[in-house]
């Protein structure tokens, strides 16, 4: 081929280079810049941040639609997020916060690691290009967070709305959303021992009611309810759930069947219509729940308390099977559940949960 001539004299020129002397290679051997070990380890770290990196904003940019988007690895990094911010040249870009992966410990082997942390790209992508502007300020003045209740809320039902339409848009993650929320449902609180813990002593199960009407009693009431509803919505299954009265089961699915159907009239909405709608609902849930005596541990703007599903720890001993363990009851187990018709007041059972082959 025509290439070959060229290609033949140019190897034929460095294989008739002078060879390089012993004395030359003991200076080279012996030579202060050779790399050591630790450099080389450091080096090693950098390339694979850098590669990682580089894929995260080829899939951000990919997911979104969006090119003014960055990637920025924290190692101090507690889960995924992102927010918008203002270059000097007047260009706005989203900013998608990431942890710093050499540093991201989770108690999973480093591909079921990359699943999570991939599928947080693909989600905080589905920000970028869903979620109006106004979302990610509710519940706050400036840059702080001045009511975490309604911030957390708003920000819990937006992840339910942007990932099902992430599916839609791209079938080949409803598995990865799968694996992670089976991944996130194993760091949740267990909301049955929390009941037991503290609230059963204080119902009154023959009528069905709470014997006190104290603060401490109304914060930890708002606290399961938080919990309850925020694993019913995102994970569709909640721990302890047959621990829980009757009465505490139907609010919670009555509650996050609402919310689901009118999430599904917010398709192809205007930004403003979107943002309108998922305040009310914020505000709805935190009415009909009973939840304005709950503070949930919410700081940043576009924080919310699923984002602590995802926080990098050095796992204990043990606890990457147990964690794997976990991963295989949520696919195993189906969830069946008493919900009662609204029509008719019937009481009737439905499977949650989601099964893979």
């Amino acid at each position: 081929m025509a290439y070959r001539p060229a290609a033949n004299k140019a190897y034929g020129q460095t294989r008739r280079k002078a060879p390089v002397g012993a004395a030359k290679l003991q200076q080279l051997a012996s030579s202060s810049v050779q790399p050591s070990y630790a450099s080389r380890s450091v080096m090693t770290a950098n390339a694979v941040q850098s590669n990682i990196s580089s894929l995260a904003l080829f899939l951000a940019k990919y997911l979104s639609g969006k090119n003014n988007v960055v990637i920025s690895p924290d190692p101090n990094s507690n889960g995924y997020s992102v927010g918008k911010r203002k270059l000097v040249n007047g260009q706005i870009i989203y900013d998608i916060h990431v942890p710093h992966w050499i540093n991201y410990k989770l108690p999973l082997d480093d591909k079921s690691k990359y699943r999570v942390y991939r599928s947080g790209i693909w989600h905080e992508a589905g920000h970028v290009a869903e979620t109006p502007d106004q979302v990610f300020t509710f519940g706050a003045r400036g840059d702080e967070v001045k009511e975490p209740l309604a911030h957390d809320t708003i920000n819990i039902l937006e992840d339910r709305r942007i990932e099902d339409i992430g599916v839609e848009k791209w079938p080949g993650y409803a598995s990865e959303r799968l694996f992670t929320n089976a991944y996130a449902w194993t760091r949740r609180m267990d909301v049955g021992a929390f009941w037991n813990a503290y609230l059963k002593m204080h119902y009154d199960d023959v009528n069905r009611m709470y014997l006190k009407d104290e603060e401490y009693i109304r914060e930890r009431k708002g606290h399961m309810r938080h919990e309850a509803f925020l694993q019913r919505l995102l994970v569709m299954k909640i721990k302890g759930w047959d621990q829980l009265p009757i009465d505490e089961r139907d609010l919670i699915e009555h509650e996050a069947t609402m919310v689901e159907h009118e999430l599904t009239k917010l398709r192809k909405q205007s930004p403003e219509t979107i943002y309108r709608k998922l305040a009310q609902l914020s505000m709805q849930v935190i009415k009909d729940l009973e939840l304005k005596d709950y503070v949930p541990e919410v700081t940043h703007i576009g924080e919310s308390t699923w984002d602590q599903s995802f926080k990098p720890h050095t796992p204990t001993p043990g606890e990457s099977q147990e964690t794997r363990t976990g991963i295989d009851d949520y696919f195993d187990q189906l969830m069946t559940v008493e919900v009662v018709c609204s029509g008719c007041g019937k009481h009737y059972t439905r499977k949650l949960g989601v099964r893979e082959d």
